[in-house]
This record gives C-alpha cells, structure tokens and sequence, in this order.
C-alpha cells in the first residue's frame, strides 16, 4: 500500500514542478517584454492623406476613425477602408464605448451612433448638445442647453428617448459635464453653482434600475464639493467613477448608490490629468532629493491604488493616457511613452510633427 502511494505521489509533484517552472518562464518573458525600452524607429509603410490637417483620430476596436466637419473614414492598420459616413458638422467631437463610437455637433442638434460595421442610428436632439456619452450597448446620454434651462435625455441604441430631465440653473446650478456608466443604466452630472458651503461643485448620480425605481428623480446620491470646480468626470470600464477636480481627484464604487472609495488630494497644484478605462493620473511639479523642483507624473488604479511616480526628463505640451495603460507625452515631435510599471518603453524624436499617435 505505502509503495503504490508514492508512485501515486512521485508523478504529481514532477507536474507540479515542471507547471512551476513553465510559469516562471512565462512570466519572466512577460516582465523582459514589458520592461523593453525602445529608443529609435522605422517606417514599416506610409501612405498619403488628403485633408490630414482638418482631421482628427480615435481607436475603435482594433483600428482607427479619422473624422472631420464633413464625415468619417474607419480604416484598418493597413490603411484599407472599412467603411465611411458623409455627414456636415461644424464642431464634430467624439466618444467611445466598447464597440460603439458617436460623433456630434458640438452646440448643433446631430449624433451620429457607429460601431464597426458602421452607422447603428442619427439622433436629433431639441436643443444644442453641449456632451454627449455613448455606452457598450450603443445607449446615448447627451446634455443640452436652452437658455437657463439644462436639459439631459438618455436614448437607446434605436434613438428613442427612454429617460429625461430638465435643470434649471438658477436652483439646481450649471451642467459642466456628464458621464454615463458602460451599460447604460447610470448617470453622474457635475453641477458647478452654491453648495451648503459656498460655490462648488455638486456631483449627481442616477440609477434607471431597481436602486432608483423609487428615487425622486431617480437620483440615488449626491456629493458636494465646496470650492472645487470639476469639469472632467467618467465611468471607468468596470462601472466604477471618477471625478476630475481643480485641486483633487474622486473614485467612487461600481454600486448602483456610488460610495466614495477614495479622494485623491496632491499638496501641489496639477499641471495636468488623464484618464483611460482604467487608471487616472496627474502631473505636477515635486521637489526631488536634490531641492529642485521637476515635473513628476504620478498615476493611480480606479480602486486608488498607487501604481507608480516618474520623474519627467523633458518638457511635455500634451499627456495622455492610451487604451494600453501607456502614459504618452508629446512636446513637438519628441514622444515619450510610460508604461504602467512606470518604465519608459519608447522615447524618440520623429522626424516631423504629427497630429496624433
């Protein structure tokens, strides 16, 4: 009996080691691809584009929308066209959401909804769009204004209005910005105006679920924020949020009555901040062990969790962070990218300005 034991045993334990040993490796390069620092580059393949100047870029998928005043192109990495909209906007702007893109005229009354096979709908709202958000189901929540009024409606991905409201901004302060969840049943609104405590901010959130059913106005939380201005809030991939301040930055939970995770609140003043699916960050300058003061990037999970500091080596015009968690900054034709373990992964001067990256 003890002799079949082992010979049991023996086997499992080799598998074991052996299941070790190919995960070490795995990892390990895993961690020498990532940590790879690249200095240098070379054109692989270029092509002509008309118009390049009046164009803007957004990833969708696995490629790339340019767009402009008078339509959009969605191509592939190759450059192959996927499909084209023809459409006239004077301010067009964009969001993204899993599958799904939109493009609306700023201040006009047009969305154009895409994912990519390409239009999905047009939506044509009653007032001037000031915001609009798309989620992964194709909803679309737009923030528009008549006069005093704000007003917010909610649209499914067929265009039919499925939940709206108007805020008047004499009682219940001025719309600066909106954010809607990925699956399209939550909303948060910053409201800049008087708190309890002097102007600030007011951060709304709506629920069109079972948690704000019976919820006057289907609001289920509200937070205020006295002397801070936030213009930037969003919904991170995973249904939690953010808020974006002046002076601090907020997380809240994936819950459908949002608590506050964490606040983020440098001792100095941000230069600069930025947000993806799934971290946020800053910019400001810190004083290093040496007394002198350079610009540090410093950037943070959508728990709150602190991933990394890095000490800028050079001045930046633009940061930004990617679908793929890299921290990009531009300064004329230097780029400069960051990953997330906050090692630098590419750094070069191209060899003429570009428009984006």
């Amino acid at each position: 009996m003890k002799l079949s034991e082992m010979q049991h045993t023996i086997p499992w334990k080799k598998i074991i080691f052996l299941g070790l040993i190919i995960l070490i490796a795995i990892v390990g390069l895993w961690l020498v691809s990532a940590l790879r620092h690249f200095s240098g580059y070379d054109v692989v393949s270029s092509r002509t584009q008309k118009d390049a100047s009046n164009s803007s870029y957004v990833v969708l998928g696995d490629n790339i929308v340019r767009y402009g005043r008078d339509g959009a192109i969605y191509t592939d990495n190759q450059g192959h066209t996927i499909w084209n909209a023809t459409y006239e906007m004077t301010a067009p702007a964009v969001d993204t959401c899993g599958e799904y893109l939109i493009i609306y005229n700023k201040n006009g009354t047009e969305v154009e909804v895409m994912n990519e096979t390409g239009n999905v709908t047009d939506i044509t709202s009653s007032y001037p769009i000031t915001s609009a958000k798309v989620s992964k189901d194709g909803s679309v929540a737009a923030l528009m204004q008549d006069g005093t009024v704000a007003h917010i409606s909610l649209y499914n991905s067929r265009a039919k209005v499925i939940a709206s409201g108007e805020i008047h901004m004499n009682k219940g302060g001025f719309p600066r910005a909106i954010g809607l969840s990925p699956n399209g049943d939550r909303l948060m609104v910053s409201l800049a105006g008087l708190t309890k405590k002097g102007i600030g901010t007011t951060i709304n959130f709506y629920s069109f679920g079972k948690a704000g059913k019976d919820k006057i106005d289907n609001m289920v939380a509200s937070y205020e924020y006295p002397g801070t201005l936030i213009p930037d809030i969003d919904y991170f991939d995973s249904g939690r949020a953010v808020a974006i301040g002046t002076d601090k930055i907020m997380l809240y939970s994936s819950a459908e009555k949002p608590d506050v995770l964490k606040t983020i609140k440098p001792e100095i003043e941000m230069k600069s901040v930025f947000h993806n699916e799934g971290y946020v960050g800053y910019i400001c300058s810190k004083k290093q062990e040496d007394g002198k003061l350079k610009e540090t990037a410093e950037v943070y999970s959508q728990r709150g969790f602190h991933r990394y500091s890095k000490t800028l080596t050079s001045e930046y015009s633009k940061a930004e962070l990617l679908p793929t968690n890299e921290l990009l900054l531009e300064n004329g034709t230097n780029v400069t990218l960051v990953t997330i373990f906050g090692t630098t992964r590419f750094s070069a001067n191209l060899k003429q300005s570009f428009s984006d990256f």
